[in-house]
């Protein structure tokens, strides 16, 4: 199997550093992560047609209860920037117990704030809902984002949505809904907003409810929807890389959680299990093409791709893609050789943008 490697190598980096005066071995300059997010599981109820982790009900890696305890200790010792802990999945609340062990361990040992990304298949009705969400308020849980879409209520009927975002709102449990939307899909934010079980929810006048459209992103190798209108994405820097330590169920720390974390060699920084967690995240500030999506963000860079190739960029179908799917494109194998090639046209002025905003961030 071919080893993907950082574009900037550990000897290019420091030859152009002894350059060009700008470095990153000052430790005020490493930005340090404020979340950790464990894909508890790529096990689902679901079974998606573009899943972006591929999960399935037949799907049995997770991590253990021992193993996320343990990673949490290495992080928040290394880390005590940390305020959130993230469970996702697959369908994280699957672990069962061990849910609520890892949130009671998170907030009563380091005080963290705790999230869980659900589908709610739990919510046949509104007292069922209730007493989950309860338990889990019971042993640390502060947020709760739900997922659905198109695809999801396949798997997942609407009421079930619906069901959960009352007793969130009933347990005063800040809550998000996230719908996967595109210009052929029918379900949308919309309908959450205007369904009248949930107006007031919404409007503030009973609870902390939102409903937010994500443009969708398809897993297969074409896309299979025409772009999306009325969505922009932002088109500056990348929002979730040197956030958080991001663990996959077989315990490799991955840059981000995007949708293409698991997906992408350049994107897996290394197992948890081999080295220390603390050494393994602070390396990707040896790695230019990190610092330039984190500064500039995907869509810069592919336009940078562009011109190098003499190729013209089509604004409009970049605006409306997925940020993950643009990154994709980036950092195929053909893009990362022509940056490698390239890179040092842009490397000082990017290497200066990075650290005037980590300045002003400080």
């Amino acid at each position: 199997m071919k080893t993907v490697q950082y574009l900037s190598t550990p000897d290019k980096i420091s030859r152009i550093y002894a350059t060009d005066k700008l470095h990153i071995s000052n430790t005020n300059d490493i930005i340090s992560p404020t979340t950790i997010s464990f894909i508890t599981t790529n096990r689902c109820t679901a079974k998606c047609k573009n899943c972006c982790y591929g999960c399935s009900p037949i799907k049995a890696e997770r991590l253990s209860l021992e193993g996320m305890k343990k990673i949490l200790d290495d992080s928040f010792s290394a880390f005590p920037s940390l305020k959130l802990l993230v469970l996702t999945g697959g369908e994280c609340t699957l672990i069962g117990d061990d849910l609520l062990k890892i949130i009671k361990y998170a907030t009563s040992r380091y005080k963290l704030k705790t999230r869980i990304v659900t589908n709610a298949f739990w919510g046949l009705s509104i007292s069922t809902s209730f007493e989950v969400l309860k338990l889990l308020k019971a042993h640390g849980l502060t947020e709760l984002n739900i997922s659905t879409g198109d695809n999801h209520q396949k798997w997942v009927p609407y009421d079930a949505i619906v069901n959960t975002a009352i007793a969130s709102q009933k347990l005063k449990i800040p809550t998000a809904i996230s719908v996967e939307y595109s210009g052929t899909h029918i379900f949308s934010s919309q309908i959450l907003k205007q369904d009248k079980r949930l107006t007031d929810y919404f409007n503030g006048k009973k609870g902390n409810l939102i409903a937010l459209d994500s443009i969708w992103m398809s897993s297969q190798k074409r896309r299979e929807t025409n772009p999306i209108s009325g969505i922009v994405q932002n088109a500056s820097s990348c929002k979730d890389l040197f956030k958080s330590i991001s663990i996959a169920p077989n315990y490799d720390l991955l840059a981000c959680c995007g949708l293409i974390s698991q997906k992408s060699p350049y994107l897996n920084i290394g197992n948890v299990k081999n080295d220390s967690i603390k050494k393994q995240y602070e390396k990707q500030f040896s790695d230019f093409l990190k610092i330039w999506l984190y500064t500039e963000g995907p869509y810069a860079i592919l336009k940078f791709i562009h011109k190098i190739k003499g190729e013209r960029t089509d604004e409009n179908a970049l605006q409306t893609m997925h940020t993950c799917e643009i990154c994709k494109n980036v950092l195929s194998a053909e893009n990362i050789k022509i940056l490698e090639e390239n890179y040092t046209h842009t490397y000082p002025s990017i290497m200066f943008k990075y650290l005037f905003k980590t300045k002003r961030q400080s």
